[in-house]
């Protein structure tokens, strides 16, 4: 006998364990599902599963028949994958993805900006090391005595004329 209550959960403890949370699904609902969702459902007539993605303005691709609950989950969840790579790919070629999601919006340039504002604190962080180094030693140095401080690819030259930070790509930043 079926039990759809614990078909339900396991499906909603997997969408869960995934992350998938923000992504648009039905499970087994009794209205019509929305614009953009994979849906999984139990037709009581034939006594099968139906799992099929949903487009805009109500229409859907093929409805695929599943005897049993292992394999339609199987597929559900393929398909909720597939939704995950398909507006990937739509963000990274700068086209517009079905709907909005956490898991596909701009995820590139968010790593690429931290990581820009990392590199910078690391080098605001450097220079003022270096800094404060230099004016507690200011008075030991001699002639034109050029020490370098090597950390995060980055290389501080310092003499008694001379305050430059060198980016790992030979960059000047004074």
């Amino acid at each position: 006998m079926r039990d759809e209550a614990k078909e339900r959960l396991e499906l909603l403890s997997v969408i869960q364990d995934l992350g998938y949370e923000s992504l648009r699904y039905s499970i087994f609902n009794e209205y019509g599902p929305g614009e953009w969702e994979v849906v999984i459902e139990f037709d009581d007539s034939k006594q099968v599963y139906n799992v099929y993605a949903t487009m805009d303005r109500a229409s859907y691709n093929k409805k695929l028949e599943f005897d049993n609950f292992e394999d339609a989950k199987n597929k559900f969840l393929e398909k909720l994958d597939l939704t995950i790579e398909i507006n990937k790919l739509f963000v990274e070629n700068g086209e517009v993805p079905e709907y909005s999601s956490p898991l596909w919006d701009k995820i590139e340039a968010d790593i690429e900006n931290m990581r820009c504002i990392v590199e910078q604190e690391i080098k605001n962080v450097i220079l003022r090391a270096y800094i404060m180094f230099y004016l507690t030693k200011r008075n030991s140095f001699l002639g034109q005595h050029i020490c370098f401080l090597k950390m995060a690819n980055f290389k501080l030259t310092v003499g008694m004329n001379v305050h430059i930070l060198w980016g790992k790509h030979g960059s000047l930043i004074r």
